[in-house]
């Protein structure tokens, strides 16, 4: 299960059982001091909202037989935000055939430009909880609604596309928020193309609002933009980078403490044919 704030999650067989019988899956409380100070209120209570993670349940490791119940809690009752689950997924074995073990190719590859009666056209993808760029979805830990994937804390989604076979390809991404955009040519080696809180735009931004009323609506204590509204387009050349095979690309958060993580919208791969 996906969760995150201040979750208390317990597992059992016996409906009945008291919690201090019960199998503790996870408890917030036990890693809230690698977070910082300020996404805590003055009740202990962690407001950042932005601490999701991955709980796995395994039955058999717990010795379950048949079905068993799940507890989800808050781990600091004083005042709201409380266990929230972002998604679930049952997983399980069938009898069948296993496939046949496949490998990704990550060889280097070799570049491939245009000649003079080539044209270019494009692939617009766009990015949001229906899962239209699944084909292109490598690893994901982020969250996504209707209108955009984002990427909030320690969370990230990273896009494997091949490239091997395109013409001078070119990779632009529809982007808002505080976007982290790195890329690699095996998924485990990271060159980051850009931080947005490195930029001069939020620079200006921030110096902009600083010590007017509108700052907190536009940044929060820890400096995460939360306005929302620096939409722009990153496009990516990866034969600058020398990568000519697979490309990566990650998109995270560069400033992890307060949510507003990376949003991507719009996913558009170019090429010449």
């Amino acid at each position: 299960m996906h969760i995150r704030q201040n979750y208390l999650v317990y597992a059992t067989q016996d409906i009945e059982a008291d919690y201090e019988d019960m199998d503790v899956i996870g408890n917030f409380n036990d890693i809230a001091d690698q977070f910082p100070p300020e996404g805590f209120n003055e009740n202990g209570t962690y407001v950042a909202g932005s601490n999701k993670t991955e709980l796995v349940i395994d039955p058999a490791e717990l010795g379950y037989v048949g079905e068993f119940y799940v507890y989800i809690m808050d781990c600091n009752p004083a005042d709201g935000w409380g266990g929230t689950i972002n998604q679930i997924d049952i997983c399980s074995y069938k009898e069948g055939t296993a496939p046949e073990a496949t490998s990704l190719d990550d060889s280097q590859g070799t570049p491939n430009y245009p000649s003079a009666d080539m044209v270019e056209t494009a692939v617009s993808v766009a990015v949001n909880g229906y899962g239209e760029d699944e084909e292109y979805l490598f690893e994901n830990t982020a969250s996504a609604n209707e209108t955009r994937r984002y990427a909030d804390g320690n969370s990230y989604f990273i896009y494997r596309i091949e490239i091997r076979d395109l013409v001078s390809p070119k990779i632009a991404l529809k982007i808002a928020q505080n976007y982290l955009v790195e890329i690699s040519s095996n998924g485990q080696d990271w060159i980051e193309v850009v931080d947005f809180s490195k930029t001069s735009e939020y620079q200006d931004l921030y110096n902009q609002y600083l010590g007017t009323a509108e700052f907190d609506s536009y940044f929060a204590s820890s400096g995460d933009y939360i306005g929302g509204e620096n939409m722009t387009d990153i496009v990516i050349d990866p034969y600058e980078y020398e990568i000519y095979g697979a490309l990566y690309i990650k998109i995270s958060d560069c400033i992890t403490s307060a949510g507003w993580g990376g949003a991507l919208e719009l996913l558009t791969i170019s090429y010449y044919e």
